[in-house]
């Protein structure tokens, strides 16, 4: 890239965050109903283009849910539109103070995480990309825990800068390094609570391969290892958007307790494959509520035949066996 085509791209990227912050201005001041016809009138421009992989959601809709063309259509305009609409409820952590957030999330079931934060010193909290997920962080703040949430950088660094702005502005941590294992230790080592998003597709050569959708794909290893290592439970907790009110429920779940597995490979995937039928169970429910958009199913067992659950989970040509 030359410095002419370099000073134009950093001009773009700043210009688009500061037309962001604008928007997150008004955000406060606009109706959830209203957020809505928005987000339904811009969808329906967006529809179109290609880079918009409207196609793409749809074709896996499809498959996955096992829809006609008609409802999958209408379901894949539906996750358009909620994902819209998670980016705008996001941005207004800009502008929200920790009470003005309190007051649009409903908690349900708290008490697990609760209850097993006071037996073992920490939980290591999983979620998925469903619902407004980025509420969790800092509404735990709001009730006294820091959570301390992986992270990538984003391509664009002023988008990266403000991100992790929203992200850490009510006292949540993000951690950002390639020692990300073990400043999550450590957090967990502090009282800290651990937050990871785990639904997204991993590298074939270290993630533990499960089914998803009657489909194979490879899962995050991490929640499975920490957990195991660090002897520090599984809570999982979810964000189920309320149109109505244009509030959000926070949900969370019974634990996944260490003990109850070994500490081996085969306890590593037990416990990665019960967190994704969970997944899948929830995602079935309100489909519409999870980000289609990632390509979770590209990788297949085969591929990588010297994956170490591959090899003793018997995984090889799985394609075959399911017939």
């Amino acid at each position: 890239m030359n410095k002419i085509t370099h000073f134009f791209r950093d001009i773009a990227q700043k210009l688009f965050v500061e037309i962001l912050k604008v928007i997150a201005a008004f955000l406060p001041k606009t109706s959830y109903k209203k957020k809505r016809k928005a987000a339904i009138l811009f969808i329906r421009f967006l529809k179109p283009f290609k880079f918009a992989r409207f196609d793409y959601v749809k074709k896996e809709i499809t498959f996955s849910l096992q829809l006609s063309e008609e409802k999958a259509l209408q379901m894949t305009e539906k996750v358009y539109v909620q994902q819209l609409l998670n980016a705008m409820e996001m941005m207004q952590l800009a502008t929200l103070s920790l009470d003005e957030l309190a007051n649009k999330i409903k908690p349900v079931n708290f008490h697990y995480l609760e209850e097993a934060y006071k037996k073992y010193g920490s939980v290591i909290l999983v979620s998925l990309h469903y619902g407004l997920w980025e509420y969790i962080p800092p509404w735990m703040a709001y009730k006294g825990y820091t959570v301390n949430s992986f992270a990538k950088r984003i391509a664009n660094p002023y988008i990266n800068k403000w991100i992790t702005e929203l992200r850490t502005k009510h006292g949540s941590k993000i951690i950002v390094s390639k020692y990300a294992m073990k400043e999550g230790y450590r957090a967990l080592k502090k009282g800290e609570i651990l937050g990871l998003v785990s639904d997204q597709r991993v590298r074939g050569s270290t993630g533990v391969f499960v089914k998803f959708f009657e489909r194979w794909c490879p899962a995050p290893l991490g929640p499975a290892a920490i957990s195991l290592k660090s002897n520090i439970p599984i809570i999982l907790g979810l964000t189920h958007p309320e149109h109505e009110t244009g509030q959000h429920i926070v949900e969370f779940y019974e634990p996944i307790l260490p003990e109850n597995y070994t500490k081996d490979t085969i306890g590593q995937y037990a416990i990665t494959q019960k967190y994704c039928d969970f997944f899948e169970k929830v995602i079935r429910e309100r489909p519409e509520n999870w980000f289609w958009f990632h390509k979770r199913w590209k990788i297949k067992p085969e591929d990588f035949p010297d994956n170490v659950w591959v090899k003793e989970l018997g995984l090889l040509n799985v394609e075959k066996k399911d017939g």
